[in-house]
């Protein structure tokens, strides 16, 4: 696939459960025919992930976590604004005071977004051990 010219849309490239009928999905949720795999990730290395990519790397799109952060932690004022370098340990908070609300994917809890209470899978790889993983997906497939 091309690179999308617009590239915070980059995610937005494959099929979608959404773009499937109900009965389609029951298929793909619950047929032997069908191969359900995931992987899983550390949740402290993915959410100090997160916090590199997303705070520290000074996206625009996630200026108002930032200001939120500053705000809601006292940081000094800098020309009337909070300012500093949003702390790792603030971010952890910020993050544990909105689970479950948050609109960005990059900081919700993994069996969520995985729905694993909906979907049941057929192998769970952990990102950490990803090549052995999927040299076992393989041959379960």
């Amino acid at each position: 696939d091309a690179i999308p010219e617009d590239l915070g849309r980059i995610h937005d490239r494959g099929e979608r459960l959404t773009n499937f009928s109900d009965e389609e999905i029951a298929t793909i949720l619950t047929s032997p025919d069908w191969f359900r795999f995931c992987f899983v990730r550390n949740p402290y290395h993915r959410l100090y992930s997160a916090y590199r990519s997303k705070l520290l790397s000074l996206d625009r799109q996630y200026q108002w976590v930032r200001d939120e952060i500053r705000a809601s932690c006292g940081y000094p004022l800098r020309g009337g604004q909070p300012a500093g370098m949003v702390a790792f340990r603030d971010f952890v908070h910020f993050v544990e005071d909105r689970l479950g609300s948050m609109p960005d994917g990059h900081w919700n809890r993994q069996t969520d977004i995985l729905a694993y209470d909906l979907i049941r899978y057929d192998f769970v790889g952990r990102l950490e051990s990803f090549a052995k993983a999927v040299s076992l997906m393989v041959v379960r497939v």
